[in-house]
Parts: C-alpha cells; sequence; structure tokens
C-alpha cells in the first residue's frame, strides 16, 4: 500500500500552504512597532498556556522513573517534539522582551521566572530540538546585536551583549541543572545522545543515533529524490514509499522529520526551488537597515524557523508563523491618527 490517505496529504501539504499564505499576506506589510510588540505578546500567551497545561500534568516525581527517550509525561500526554517545540518558542519569546525591556510583566523578575519555567519544562520533555532551537535563537539575536556599530547603538539604545549574556547563561545553565536533578542524571545522557543501546555497547554513537534516527531517513528521502528526481513521489508518499521500496523502517513507514528532504522526496525539483525561496526570504531579512532590536527579532524568528523544520518539519504552525512575521515590514509610527494600518483594518 503506497498510497497516503487524506490526513497523510493534509499533514504534509499544510505547512508549505500555510507558509506561503502567511508571506503573502505579510510580506511588505507595513505593522509599527508597537503593532509588532503586540503581535508577540499574543504569541507568547498560548505558549504560557501550553506551559501551564504540562505542569498540572506533570507526574509526582518522586516515584517517576525518567528514560532516556522522549517524555510524554511531561509533555501533558501529547507529541514530546512538538511541546518542547511550543516551550521553546516561549522561552525564545519571553528573551525578546526581556533583553529589549519590552513590557511583558511590571516587574521584569517575572520575565525570567518565566524563561526558567520555559526552559525546565521543556527539558524535562527529553525532546532536544525545541529547547536546542531557543538556544539557536537567542544566539542568532547576540550576533546581530554584536554587529551593530557604536553610532548605531547609541541611536537605537541597544542593549550590551555582555549585560545579558551572563544572565542567559545563568537561565541556562540553572534550567538543566533542576531538569538533571529532577531526573536523576537520566538528562545529561540524553543530552549526550546516549541510549540503552550505547550504554550497554551493542551499539555505537554515530550520527543516526545522535539524531533520532533523522540522518537515516533523510538520507533515504534523498534516494526517492535521486529516483523520482522532478516531481518527487507526490505529497504524502515518501512515508509508504520510503518503506515499500527500501524497507528500512517497518511496514507503517516512518514520516520525514526535515522538511528540506520531504520537499525533495515528494515535490522533486519544484521543492528544491521552493526550499530556495524560503532561504531567499531569510536573505532579505538579513540585508534590511532600520532599527537593530526589530532587525535582531526577525531574524532570529526566521533562523528558528528555519531550524525547526529540521527537526519536526513543517508539523507545527511555528514556522509558517516566524517566516511570515519575519517579513513584516517596522515602521515607527502609523501614517495618519485617523487611518490605522493595514494590519489592524485586516
Amino acid at each position: 500500500h503506497t498510497t497516503p490517505d487524506f490526513r497523510e496529504l493534509v499533514g504534509n501539504i499544510f505547512g508549505p500552504i500555510a507558509i506561503g499564505l502567511g508571506v503573502l499576506y505579510s510580506y511588505k506589510l507595513n505593522v509599527t512597532k508597537e503593532e509588532f510588540k503586540k503581535i508577540v505578546f499574543l504569541i507568547v500567551l498560548p505558549c504560557i498556556s501550553v506551559l501551564a497545561f504540562t505542569l498540572i500534568r506533570n507526574p509526582d516525581f518522586s516515584d517517576y522513573k525518567f528514560e532516556l527517550g522522549a517524555n510524554f509525561a511531561t509533555a501533558g500526554g501529547f507529541g514530546s517534539n512538538q511541546v518542547s517545540t511550543v516551550l521553546g518558542l516561549g522561552m525564545f519569546l519571553t528573551f525578546i522582551f526581556w533583553i529589549n525591556k519590552w513590557s511583558l510583566f511590571k516587574n521584569r523578575n517575572y520575565t525570567v521566572v518565566l524563561m526558567l519555567l520555559f526552559a525546565i519544562q521543556g527539558l524535562l520533555t527529553f525532546s532536544r530540538g525545541g529547547m536546542i532551537g531557543a538556544f539557536v535563537g537567542i544566539i542568532a539575536i547576540s550576533w546581530v546585536y554584536g554587529k551593530v556599530g557604536a553610532k548605531e547603538k547609541i541611536q537605537y539604545a541597544v542593549p550590551k551583549i555582555g549585560n545579558f549574556l551572563v544572565l542567559s547563561a545563568f537561565v541556562v545553565v540553572s534550567s538543566f541543572f533542576v531538569a538533571n536533578e529532577l531526573t536523576g542524571g537520566i538528562l545529561e545522557l540524553r543530552y549526550k545522545g546516549e541510549t540503552n543501546a550505547t550504554l550497554r555497547g551493542t551499539q555505537e554513537k554515530d550520527l543516526n543515533v545522535l539524531t533520532t534516527n533523522r540522518y537515516d531517513i533523510f538520507m533515504s528521502d534523498v534516494e526517492l529524490w535521486q529516483d523520482y528526481f522532478i516531481l518527487g513521489v507526490g505529497v504524502g508518499g515518501s512515508k509508504m514509499m520510503r518503506s515499500f521500496e527500501y524497507g528500512n523502517f517497518g511496514d507503517g513507514g516512518v514520516a520525514a522529520h526535515v522538511e528540506l528532504s520531504r520537499l525533495l522526496a515528494e515535490h522533486g525539483f519544484l521543492g528544491l526551488i521552493y526550499f530556495l525561496l524560503i532561504l531567499y526570504l531569510g536573505s532579505k531579512v538579513y540585508f534590511e537597515k532600520g532599527d537593530p532590536l526589530y532587525k535582531a527579532a526577525k531574524l532570529a524568528m526566521y533562523v528558528l524557523a528555519l531550524y525547526t523544520t529540521f527537526h519536526a518539519a513543517t508539523r507545527t504552525f511555528v514556522t509558517p508563523l516566524l517566516i511570515s512575521l519575519s517579513t513584516l515590514t517596522i515602521i515607527e509610527k502609523a501614517p495618519s491618527k485617523n487611518k490605522p494600518s493595514k494590519f489592524i483594518t485586516s
């Protein structure tokens, strides 16, 4: 059976379509700085809801046994990869509010506490992609701030990297220490890429083990692309074809976790063009001028969105949403008090 059902079709095509529709709406759309802050604030709120739900559903750690695999119990019973992605997004966005001194809470210390909670709970899911994504976003912001010239730093009140790297390091180290203690040291082994088999010495730790089989899935998609170079195997077909032609992952097949390889396998050369267009959008953000605080936020959103496609494909709405937001044009204020911006009227 190599024909995907309706859910497979929707699950695989909805992400790219959502990116396209989002970019069509947001590209060169003018929003004021205050509107942009409100948009980011509205994204943080559902992340907090996910955090609260997972905290309430946490097991009793005193008698809970952690294992070297994705943890559904600390993800509220849902997919740990997706939940970790949302928690990592929440951590990243709260960092933006904290570093730019935007108002999330009246007391900025609460923002740091929220960052810690996002980080600890995200680490406890044992799904590494979401937490690494948050760090990737933070590094992207730090990199942009580091490239800002002395004159611009004064003009736009760009935070000094040294002033927030210490606290950032504290959040990372302390959250990992707390989570590792709660898991009895299992978390550290998880982030080292250990499995029960590697600890027993029956399996060698290689790139495929470190990526939880993502490397083998990626390479099998590349094989499919070589066989169906122009148009690919069709939407949702890589999962079935992978199992049918190569027999690598059992009769049910395994879905692609890397959006690039899925695009190549299922859409062929057209999938490659689509991915290159996404990279082009990122280059536009990188080379744009203007307030470095907002450029850093948008570029970091884009980088996080792109990174997410390499561990969760486009199974969550994180990638379409963040790529769309990265294409917004930030202006100082609306053209007229009597004429609200296009974003508001839309």
